[in-house]
């Protein structure tokens, strides 16, 4: 952590991304708590520059500080980009130790093709690898996750249907295709020759086996518990894992969770990783007020309001 006088920052994506807003919303709060701050939107002169390009990059840039300050600054401490065109229009003006927030779900090869990168930028070890909502959500033992494809219609509804029938809060991540902002970015998952060998299908109560051949499969590596997966022979195919989404612990889910390739999306499970059934808030509250009730009876908020001074709470 380091405690800085001053702080500049620069909010970057396509015309349409909503940086503007994303920055106004920014200032607002930065006002809120008393600092002085000098603004400067930069926006380009075509409304609508096709998705992705360096003409089309629109941003946002902000300076605060608690003191006087008189302009928006030159040099950003810290770049927050949405996408490869926008860390490419603004990487020149950072300076040496500055910070970059990157949207990396958003770098595809057509993204980082369209600005002229040969390769991904962020491969250099200094960015982490993109969000995993799902591994957050079974981390933090959520008890219905999921994640489906948008394409793959009956699929699609059934975990909604299970998720909607869920006694609690449901997560279902979804891959969906945009044409503006990540054209492509699941076509591996999509296209039914390539998915027979990159999706991993989960399904209550089946053995974890996927390929063209089903000739892969998910084991659980006896000495550190890690999952891999393996070609399946006669020799290992008693050992290939068995989902339970009812297992009372996410560890196992958690692992499955973790098997896709962030870059190339292969080994990815689709499925319900976890649904298990355990009492809800409204249901612990409803049973502590009936407790309550059977304890102490049910009161006299009349006579408490208009009673004496001093309240005595049990």
């Amino acid at each position: 952590m380091r405690k800085l006088d001053r702080v500049i920052i620069r909010f970057a994506g396509d015309s349409g991304d909503g940086m503007q807003l994303t920055g106004d919303r920014f200032t607002s709060e930065t006002a809120s708590f008393g600092n002085d701050l000098s603004t400067l939107p930069n926006f380009p002169a075509e409304i609508r520059a096709p998705a992705g390009t360096l003409p089309g990059v629109s941003s946002f840039q902000l300076h605060f500080a608690d003191h006087d300050i008189l302009t928006p600054g030159d040099a950003p401490n810290v770049l927050v980009a949405m996408n490869p065109a926008a860390l490419k229009a603004n990487i020149e003006d950072l300076p040496r130790g500055a910070e970059i927030i990157v949207n990396t779900d958003e770098f595809t090869k057509r993204a980082l093709a369209k600005v002229g990168y040969a390769g991904d930028p962020l491969q250099d070890g200094s960015l982490d690898a993109p969000f995993n909502p799902v591994s957050l959500a079974l981390g933090a033992e959520a008890t219905f996750v999921a994640r489906t494809v948008d394409s793959d219609r009956k699929h699609l509804i059934e975990v909604l249907r299970q998720a909607a029938e869920h006694n609690g809060t449901a997560l279902v991540e979804i891959y969906q295709n945009c044409n503006i902002f990540n054209d492509g970015a699941f076509d591996v998952l999509k296209d039914r020759q390539q998915a027979e060998e990159t999706v991993i299908p989960l399904a209550h109560g089946q053995p974890i086996r996927f390929g063209a051949e089903r000739d892969k499969g998910v084991v659980r590596d006896p000495v550190t518990g890690d999952l891999a997966v393996v070609t399946v022979t006669e020799d290992d195919a008693d050992r290939i894992l068995v989902h339970d989404a009812h297992a009372a612990s996410p560890a196992t889910a958690f692992a499955l969770s973790r098997l896709a390739d962030p870059d190339t999306l292969h080994r990815t499970p689709i499925g319900v990783f976890r649904s298990v059934e355990r009492p809800v808030y409204d249901t612990l509250m409803a049973d502590q007020l009936e407790a309550a009730v059977e304890q102490h009876g049910k009161g006299d908020l009349a006579a408490l309001v208009t009673g004496g001074d001093t309240w005595t709470v049990v």
